[in-house]
């Protein structure tokens, strides 16, 4: 099917104008250096755990004993652990055991916290009076305190804690979409879906909703940190993350002994762990001011 000249300008207007909210969005994004560094960490992240196996110099899991605790050299440019691995090549794997960490939370927690936020806000009464003392009690506990609890009960393994961190972060998207849906069920567009008779699901699911993925977005980049800290506690403890997986949180487990000795194998996980960790919150601030009109117009 060929298209008229007429529908092929029309195509590269709307292409040039999403190209260029992009650029803009991007920039909006970067506009400073702390911006700039979170961005380039995330877009780190997401590189080195797609070619992982490209980039590490070796194998995450072969242990060479004639090699273990050895200083950065130009061999082995972050030394090596206790059992004579790789540690740079460790840390480049364990971001993928980071991208699934906040991914898999990620899909347990929102559909979850969102769809039951959705309905309490929305019809109100019993449901949000039983669902408001739900999330008293889930957010009276520390997020990893409840997720220890619920990995203790399900087993030791990195999906029962990665389940266990999406559950519970549930109640954080629940009572923020909540708290939305009390606010925009009063609007004059609820009203016109009403009067036109659109149907409770339909006005939550195809008007409510949409008009709360920003909010829910930059919840989401916050709790994205919260889930790495939160498995690299698991997995320190022995409930996350189990050998010979590279998750940093058990790296720094197991070079625990080794600290005054080879002090790099606990410090430079760690490090990796800060440095993601700052990013996130740094790019879920500048998220945060770009969702809000009010920031475009400083």
């Amino acid at each position: 099917m060929r298209l008229s000249i007429q529908e092929l300008d029309t195509k590269g207007r709307v292409l040039m104008h999403r190209l260029g909210d992009t650029v803009e969005t991007l920039r909006f994004l970067t506009k400073s250096r702390i911006s700039a560094f979170a961005f380039a960490v995330v877009v780190g992240i997401l590189v080195l755990a797609t070619t992982a196996d490209l980039v590490s110099p070796y194998s995450y899991h072969v242990a060479d004993l004639a090699k273990r605790l050895m200083p950065p050299s130009l061999h082995h440019p972050l030394g090596t652990d206790q059992l004579g691995r790789d540690i740079l090549s460790r840390i480049i794997h364990g971001t993928r055991v980071l991208l699934y960490v906040m991914s898999m939370s990620l899909l347990v927690a929102l559909p979850l916290g969102t769809v039951l936020g959705l309905l309490s806000g929305f019809y109100g009464g019993v449901i949000d009076h039983v669902a408001s003392r739900i999330i008293d009690i889930l957010l009276s506990f520390p997020t990893v305190f409840l997720a220890l609890a619920i990995v203790a009960v399900m087993g030791p393994s990195l999906e029962n804690a990665t389940l266990a961190i999406g559950i519970s972060q549930a109640p954080i998207y629940m009572r923020l979409v909540r708290g939305q849906v009390l606010s925009e069920r009063e609007r004059l567009y609820v009203e016109s879906a009403r009067a036109i008779g659109a149907g409770g699901g339909r006005i939550m699911f195809r008007h409510i909703l949409p008009n709360l993925t920003g909010p829910i977005i930059v919840q989401a980049t916050f709790n994205a940190t919260a889930a790495i800290i939160s498995a690299a506690a698991l997995s320190f403890l022995g409930l996350g993350a189990q050998p010979p997986t590279p998750c940093w949180g058990a790296m720094l487990y197991e070079a625990k002994d080794y600290l005054r000795t080879a002090p790099h194998a606990i410090a430079l996980p760690g490090l990796a762990l800060f440095i993601v960790a700052y990013a996130l919150n740094t790019f879920g601030e500048a998220l945060r001011d770009y969702m809000d009109p009010r920031m475009k117009l400083l």
